[in-house]
């Protein structure tokens, strides 16, 4: 009877270790199934710091502030004109409107310039 115990007791160990290596096969082929062939993960692995410093300089061009001079601004009315904050030697001309009196009847401006009152030109 001992004998018939451990001879049992074996077969069962053996059992569940053929059912969970049968689970085991069954859970990686189901994951292999959902990849894709072109779905790797180690494939989406790109550099961070080049991905970064692309993304940098395209922030530094978008932020860029560039000034130029241009002639005055045309007439226009309901605009803001106003001192710089900190530089007494500027002023800021912003928005304001024309009537045309043809349609469109109105144009709108949304431009910023900039006065310097020590040599006469504008910028934008």
């Amino acid at each position: 009877m001992a004998k018939d115990k451990k001879a049992k007791a074996a077969e069962k160990k053996a059992r569940t270790a053929a059912k969970s290596s049968k689970k085991a096969a069954k859970k990686e082929k189901k994951v292999t199934n959902k990849r894709r062939p072109g779905d790797d993960s180690d494939s989406d692995d790109q550099d961070i710091d080049a991905i970064l410093e692309e993304y940098k300089l395209k922030q530094a061009q978008h932020m860029a502030i560039a000034e130029t001079i241009c002639p005055p601004p045309p007439v226009r009315a309901n605009s803001i004109l106003m001192p710089h904050p900190t530089n007494s030697k500027e002023l800021f001309l912003f928005g304001g409107e024309i009537y045309t009196g043809t349609p469109p009847v109105a144009k709108f401006f949304n431009d910023l310039y900039v006065y310097h009152t020590e040599v006469p030109s504008c910028s934008t």
